[in-house]
């Protein structure tokens, strides 16, 4: 697989003087290829400039190539060894393609392999309505892709080692000559990891990776309801290509409570009065989240009435969680259907004297 380095140079500023390439090299004239080879690969290594960071990385990097062009073509060591780089007609073809060249600043940047998140981890869980409101701790277990602990990620049986590949000498990449300039390859005897595994581990079959058993606490924060996804950056599953680990995402399911009904931050409840409660006012209980208190119910409320206790809701999620909702009670005046004598003489005497008043 070819990468998208085009040329390696192009016309412009640098000007590559008369130089002996086996001095770059430093190999002798007699060197053989697979020595020639071997230098230049453990020079391009060295000055690489995604390796070393000196300010002339570069420039030598560049050198380096221009010298490798050359006496890594056959033909062309050939016309340097006769002609030099000042030479006739015959070594001028030659030298037109090695001087007066700059090395692209797209050479050195290889566009990186995609690094993909790993996968998400859904879990679901259900809490009792108090847990949801006030908030809770919540350890869970689970199985996750994690690092093989048998190879410890090497992909290598345990006891052997990845040996570097003689191919790139762990470079993970080859420089191919060109006639318009060298590119960069893919090595494809190592696959661009730069070593080469002889004994694969069994455990994980070689992929360096396999499902462990995980214990994560995850805290819920006080306000959740059904439905609401808690979620734990990097708790998930490995990437098993570098980049970041999936997350953990815990989905809520919270219970209903058998007197309060929710209804965002807000709650609901009922309570329930008598006639005589309902005209003449009192005090009656009633539940909510911090217990049971009393109110006051004031003189000829009517059924279906709402009152509103300011702030007895449910504590908001962040960043409003300085806020809180209200608790709306629900009205309901019991009309009785069997009423006794006395009640019955009440009434009517009450009937008369309004009758009389209207």
């Amino acid at each position: 697989m070819i990468l998208s380095f085009s040329r390696a140079f192009h016309r412009s500023g640098i000007l590559l003087k008369a130089q002996d390439f086996y001095k770059i090299l430093g190999v002798k004239k007699t060197a053989a290829e697979a020595e020639v080879k071997k230098a230049y690969f453990d020079l391009a290594k060295k000055y690489h400039p995604d390796i070393n960071k000196s300010p002339n990385s570069k420039d030598k990097f560049s050198e380096i190539n221009t010298a490798y062009e050359t006496l890594g073509d056959k033909e062309k060591r050939k016309i340097y060894d006769k002609f030099g780089l000042n030479a006739d007609e015959q070594g001028s073809k030659m030298n037109r393609n090695a001087r007066n060249y700059e090395y692209e600043e797209s050479f050195f940047e290889q566009e990186p392999p995609e690094r993909k998140k790993g996968e998400d981890i859904i879990i679901s869980i259900e809490l009792s309505f108090f847990e949801a409101v006030n908030g809770c701790s919540k350890t869970l277990n689970y199985e996750k892709l994690g690092i093989c602990g048998s190879c410890k990620g090497t992909k290598a049986k345990a006891g052997t080692q990845p040996v570097k590949c003689y191919t790139c000498i762990g470079l993970g990449f080859v420089i191919i000559p060109r006639g318009s300039g060298p590119v960069q390859a893919i090595c494809s005897k190592c696959n661009g990891t730069g070593y080469i595994i002889k004994q694969y581990c069994p455990p994980c079959k070689g992929s360096g990776f396999n499902t462990i058993k995980h214990s994560e606490t995850v805290n819920i924060p006080p306000g959740v309801d059904s439905s609401f996804i808690v979620k734990s950056q990097n708790k998930g599953n490995i990437s098993t290509s570098q980049g970041n680990s999936g997350d953990l995402c815990v989905k809520i399911r919270v219970k209903d409570h058998p007197i309060l009904k929710r209804n965002g931050f807000d709650l609901h409840s009922n309570v329930k009065l008598h006639m005589g409660q309902a005209v003449l006012g009192g005090f009656v209980e009633i539940d909510t989240l911090h217990g049971k208190i009393e109110i006051k119910i004031e003189p000829g409320i009517i059924n279906s009435e709402n009152l509103r206790l300011t702030n007895y809701g449910i504590q908001h999620l962040p960043p409003n969680s300085h806020m809180r909702g209200h608790q709306y009670v629900d009205v309901q005046v019991q009309i009785p259907k069997n009423l006794s004598k006395r009640q019955k003489n009440i009434l009517e005497e009450l009937a008369k004297l309004e009758n009389n008043n209207s």
